[in-house]
C-alpha cells in the first residue's frame, strides 16, 4: 500500500514534525546566506533573509512541502506499510529522519522564488 494524501495531511499537523521542519528550514537559510555567490544566489539569499526575519509566515509553507516529500512520507509510513492516524501520527512522524527532512527543504527552496 502506498502512502496516501491523508497520511501526508496528518503528519503536517503534528507539532513536533512542524518544529523539526522549522529547524531544517532555518538551518537551510543560514547555509544559503553563507553560500558562495552564483547566478541565483542574490534571490536565494534575499528569500532566506525574509524567512529568518518572519519565520511564522514561511514555516507552514515548508511544512506542507516536506510532508508530501516522497522520502519523508516513506519514512513516516514505513514505506507505505503503516497508515497514519490521529492516534499514531506523533510516533510515525518521528520516523522521518532529520536528513530526509533537510533534503526536502533544500529541494523545495527554489520553488518558492519566482524566476529561478
Amino acid at each position: 500500500m502506498a502512502a496516501s494524501f491523508n497520511d501526508m495531511a496528518l503528519i503536517s499537523t503534528d507539532s513536533t514534525f512542524i518544529n523539526r521542519v522549522a529547524s531544517a528550514l532555518w538551518q537551510a537559510c543560514v547555509s544559503i546566506a553563507n553560500e558562495a555567490a552564483a547566478r541565483d544566489h542574490p534571490a536565494r539569499k534575499a528569500y532566506a533573509a525574509q524567512i529568518l526575519n518572519n519565520p511564522n509566515t514561511y514555516k507552514p509553507l515548508f511544512v506542507n512541502v516536506v510532508s508530501v516529500d516522497t522520502t519523508v512520507i516513506a519514512d513516516a509510513t514505513q514505506a507505505g506499510t503503516v497508515v497514519i492516524t490521529t492516534g499514531n501520527v506523533a510516533a510515525q512522524a518521528a520516523l522521518a529522519t532529520d536528513a530526509h527532512m533537510a533534503t526536502a527543504v533544500s529541494a523545495a527552496f527554489n520553488a518558492f522564488i519566482s524566476g529561478i
